[in-house]
């Protein structure tokens, strides 16, 4: 640990600014550590906004299975390179650039798309 601190010995302080424009106080902080279930059941205080995590799910869920139907159209049977003998299925870059290029251009028109998508 010691050797570690002086390999970036002066890392920060060479980025901070002088000691005349820093305030001075302090700050408390407090972690506490809870068994999950007991995170779970407590009630959100008044005015929070619930969690984003299930909108997050619910978005890559539908735009992986959005990009999985557009490329699985494209795809090609060609013999493996390491065995012709045997064949492979291909996509194409060029698909996975165009739903990329699609897709972002859909969001950036309208962030709630993907909503709608099945």
């Amino acid at each position: 640990l010691h050797k570690l601190s002086a390999l970036h010995e002066g890392i920060f302080t060479t980025l901070a600014p002088p000691l005349e424009a820093v305030a001075h106080g302090s700050a408390q902080i407090g972690i506490q550590v809870e068994p999950l279930a007991s995170i779970g059941a407590k009630v959100p205080a008044a005015g929070t906004a619930p969690s984003q995590q299930a909108t997050f799910v619910e978005f890559a869920q539908k735009m992986l299975q959005n990009f999985v139907n557009h490329v699985e159209s494209f795809v090609v049977r060609l013999p493996r390179p390491d065995n012709p003998g045997e064949s492979a299925d291909f996509i194409p870059t060029s698909v996975v650039q165009y739903w990329f290029t699609n897709f972002r251009r859909r969001l950036e028109q309208n962030p709630e798309f993907w909503r709608n998508l099945s």
